[in-house]
């Protein structure tokens, strides 16, 4: 087998992939029984608790041994969700209703919505949460160097200044804070990036409840497989996606004009805060992901 079908995901909707092996297996067990012949002369019990290891599965292991030779031993053979996984790929690619985007040779506007799809991407989070993250850290910071500069002044009467947030910068963070708080809500994340081997990007929205631990971390460093469903192809339209389109914020984009305003002021005077981006032009594929994996 190729690398590929050696999965390791990142990302993993366990419950859509236990219903795409139902559907193509016709309805499954999820154990099988094995018969075979052994020979032991000790007599006990020998038992594998696999609660944590599968515990979507929910299966534990057992064994018994006896003095009797050649007798039938009953083993179950188990599953993992990503060899699940892994058993559902490789099906829906041999049945070629996978639309491979990593082959280099593709055309983006022949994918259409409702169709499988794996492409490679070089994944990164959602550059607006990532801007606006860095907006309201980077006026903190200022907020706490400027008052570590105000304990040492000292006014006429001897009396310290007040310690206080500069006001100009406190309505920027406030709203940012805002448009965070409505990003994050709901337990889904957007990731994007640049489809490799191709011209296109790719919007992949994802449950937060699926990921690996510290996946954030992981998306930031490398390039991944993402195998799922196209929600939207752009490419056709030349329409762009909102990234505020799942907040209430979705219909009200001016709200967003103060703090463009607001961070290019503060690029203007020496900062280096990311570009607010709203928007993911064309052309995009919008996926629905059943895996993110290396």
């Amino acid at each position: 087998m190729p690398p590929s079908d050696y999965c390791v995901p990142v990302y993993l909707n366990q419950a859509v992939v236990f219903d795409l092996l139902a559907i193509v297996e016709d309805g499954f067990a999820h154990v099988s029984t094995i018969k075979t012949a052994e020979s032991s002369k000790n007599k006990g019990e020998a038992g594998v608790g696999a609660t944590n290891v599968f515990a979507l599965l929910g299966i534990s292991l057992k064994t018994e041994r006896g003095a009797e030779a050649n007798r039938e031993v009953t083993q179950e053979r188990v599953h993992t969700p990503v060899s699940l996984f892994a058993k559902v790929r490789r099906r829906l690619h041999e049945d070629k209703v996978v639309h491979d985007l990593t082959t280099g040779t593709y055309d983006l506007m022949e994918v259409r919505a409702g169709t499988f799809v794996e492409l490679e991407v070089t994944l990164r989070r959602n550059p607006l949460a990532v801007a606006l993250e860095a907006v309201v850290e980077t006026i903190g910071a200022i907020g706490i160097l400027t008052s570590f500069g105000k304990d040492s002044v000292k006014v006429k009467a001897g009396k310290p200044r007040e310690k206080a947030e500069p006001d100009q910068l406190k309505p920027t963070a406030d709203h940012s804070k805002r448009i965070l708080a409505a990003l994050r809500t709901g337990g889904s994340v957007d990731l994007l990036g640049p489809i490799v081997g191709g011209n296109g990007t790719a919007l992949v929205s994802a449950e937060t409840r699926y990921f690996a631990e510290n996946w954030a971390a992981e998306i930031e460093s490398g390039r991944f497989r993402v195998f799922g469903k196209v929600i939207q192809n752009t490419a056709e339209t030349g329409e762009s996606i909102s990234l505020l389109r799942n907040t209430q914020f979705a219909y009200m984009a001016a709200v967003m004009n103060p703090l463009k305003g607001a961070v290019q002021v503060a690029n203007e005077s020496g900062l280096t805060l990311p570009e607010i981006v709203i928007d993911v032009e064309s052309p995009t594929l919008h996926i629905l992901p059943v895996a993110i994996f290396l």
